[in-house]
């Protein structure tokens, strides 16, 4: 926390703090006993979900986003915020959008992959996990933001789990 202090406070000592963007984040966080479990490397919340902080010229201030997002989105998001052409060749999507208005309506859902073939999708309020042996977890964020009741196999689900699958990879890479 200090070291961040210290260069928030050399970018805010430049002529050009204005027109200055900053980008912060950090890795993802180890279990520290949730569901039984130490260590990082599960598709769970805990383990990868991350800051993601951005403030600069044109961003809402002091404001909480609270969709899901990639890493993946931010080199889009600075090719943007610079007015460079929009390069079509990548995966991730520019967060201009939710940067100016972090309550807007985002349905574009993260995906995590965890080795191969084990995958979790992350919408708004879902968290759908596909593992390589055929077993899968959904979650409902908004009643169960710790991931402890998996609602994969119950009644009522199959939807969910039908649209979050789409967002799965067609094929292994």
């Amino acid at each position: 926390d200090a070291q961040v202090g210290k260069v928030l406070e050399a970018v805010e000592a430049r002529d050009d703090f204005e027109n200055t963007l900053i980008i912060f984040t950090s890795d993802h966080g180890y279990h520290m006993g949730e569901k039984n479990y130490i260590f990082k490397l599960t598709p769970w919340e805990e383990s990868v979900r991350i800051p993601l902080v951005v403030s600069g010229p044109n961003i809402s201030k002091g404001k909480e986003c609270p969709n899901p997002v990639s890493l993946i989105d931010i080199f889009p998001t600075l090719i943007d915020l610079s007015g460079l052409p929009e390069k079509d060749d990548l995966d991730g999507k520019s967060l201009v959008p939710l940067l100016k208005n972090p309550t807007l309506n985002w349905d574009r859902p993260v995906l995590t992959t965890y080795g191969k073939g084990n995958h979790a999708v992350r919408s708004g309020m879902w968290r759908y996990i596909q593992y390589q042996d055929g077993g899968s977890e959904l979650y409902d964020h908004r009643k169960d933001p710790h991931e402890w009741s998996n609602l994969s196999d119950k009644e009522g689900y199959k939807d969910v789990v039908a649209e979050l699958k789409t967002h799965l990879p067609k094929q292994e890479k």
